[in-house]
């Protein structure tokens, strides 16, 4: 009796979870002492709002889900000395990460230029804030640092 009501109590629970409202149906409430709001709008619209797109890629690594998508890095460091680029990046990276712990960073090389990228950024005014950071920070960082568009992974979970 007991594996009953708490089965019972479980299925009850969970229909709450899946019984949610889309943001048309909250926006849609009367409630007194509010205003009214009026959606004007074809179903077909409604039913893609909070949909995945299927353009979207999500990648997985290790235990946290990322989603792939247009975005914004700011590009720190780039040199094509096989001798001193590599070691000049990595240093720089030190630098960042000691002063910015929460910005990512990414060293990757692309024949002939190393080259150090910062942030996952999804707007340019984002990437553009943090870039002013960087340059007051690291002054000597000024004459090479630039916003570049690629695509970036935003932490899902």
């Amino acid at each position: 009796m007991k594996q009953y009501l708490l089965l019972l109590l479980l299925v009850y629970c969970s229909s709450g979870i899946f019984a949610q409202n889309s943001i048309f149906d909250e926006l849609s409430l009367r409630e007194p002492g509010k205003g009214t709001v009026t959606i004007h709008q074809s179903d077909a619209i409604r039913a893609l709002v909070g949909q995945r797109s299927f353009m979207d890629k999500i990648e997985i690594i290790g235990d946290k889900s990322y989603i792939v998508m247009p975005g914004y890095r700011i590009l720190v460091f780039s040199g094509n000395d096989q001798r001193k680029s590599k070691a000049e990046a990595e240093e720089k990276q030190s630098q960042i990460k000691s002063r910015f712990s929460e910005l990512s960073t990414q060293i990757d090389f692309t024949a002939p230029f190393w080259r150090l990228r910062v942030g996952d950024f999804l707007s340019y005014e984002e990437a553009f804030s943090t870039m002013n950071k960087l340059v007051a920070a690291f002054p000597a960082f000024k004459k090479e640092i630039q916003i570049q568009k690629e695509e970036v992974r935003i932490l899902l979970n």
